[in-house]
């Protein structure tokens, strides 16, 4: 029996210990185990570099991040698309005025903590660093409320093409009816107080998702935050990209599901 024994266990023995020790933490509430860090790499080249950071780093994370245009005035600011070494179905025959291509490269970290947006966070003031760094248009920061993170324009060049600080057009203070109604009504009552407040025209873009009542006190508030109370109600994850359309010099409203 003791032969016997001896031979099964180099087979079973360490599975046995493995199966007790994990009991055991979790009878006895030991920490789990973190994995390990990691660094991880970001590369972009598009019109909007910030914009297209932030769709790849919401895809790695599962964690939405908003982002908004500023209004690209400077002639060296924009580029016709057909001019661009790009694959795309352009035509050819009329301008496609679009903000010029920049680039964004860096390597940031990645924890292994449960704490994911901090590191998320993180990795956004590295590429706005990077994105000012590479002279790409527009200044920007980062903005943290709670668990939400918002890429806000900040500074852009005016038709002189001096960098000056600008008004993002999601701080226009909105005021909306107390009381609950569908969201959808409410995205429009935003809409309205933007065009009537802000200074430019604000499109319909897309808009998807948006299926839950929304609750309002009545109070003063920005358009930014009232949005945020908008899509945190839904239950799909959601984002927006505000987008300034240089040749109409007016902005789109796009709500967009977080890609899986």
């Amino acid at each position: 029996m003791s032969k016997t024994c001896k031979r099964s266990g180099s087979r079973w023995s360490s599975s046995i210990i493995a199966v007790t020790l994990t009991g055991a933490a979790a009878v006895y509430g030991a920490p789990p185990v973190t994995p390990p860090a990691r660094t991880e790499f970001l590369s972009v080249n598009d019109p909007r570099p910030l914009a297209d950071a932030a769709d790849q780093l919401q895809k790695r994370f599962g964690i939405p991040i908003t982002y908004e245009d500023p209004p690209y005035l400077y002639s060296s600011d924009i580029v016709d698309l057909r001019l661009e070494p790009v694959e795309s179905h352009v035509d050819r025959d009329h301008p496609t005025w679009i903000p010029r291509f920049g680039r964004i490269e860096l390597k940031y970290l990645v924890s292994g903590g449960e704490n994911r947006i901090d590191d998320l966070a993180a990795a956004l003031e590295q590429a706005i660093q990077v994105h000012a760094s590479n002279g790409n248009a527009g200044s920007f920061r980062l903005d943290r409320e709670r668990d939400a993170l918002s890429l806000i324009p900040t500074a852009a060049k005016g038709a002189d093409g001096r960098l000056a600080p600008i008004k993002p057009v999601l701080d226009t203070e909105v005021v909306l009816p107390a009381g609950a109604r569908p969201g959808e009504e409410l995205l429009e009552l935003i809409m309205t107080e933007l065009n009537r407040k802000s200074g430019f025209k604000i499109n319909h873009g897309w808009a998807v998702g948006i299926t839950h009542a929304v609750e309002s006190t009545g109070g003063a508030e920005t358009a930014r935050s009232a949005l945020r109370r908008l899509l945190e109600a839904q239950p799909m994850k959601l984002t927006w990209r505000l987008f300034y359309d240089p040749p109409s010099r007016e902005y789109f409203l796009n709500i967009i599901p977080l890609p899986h």
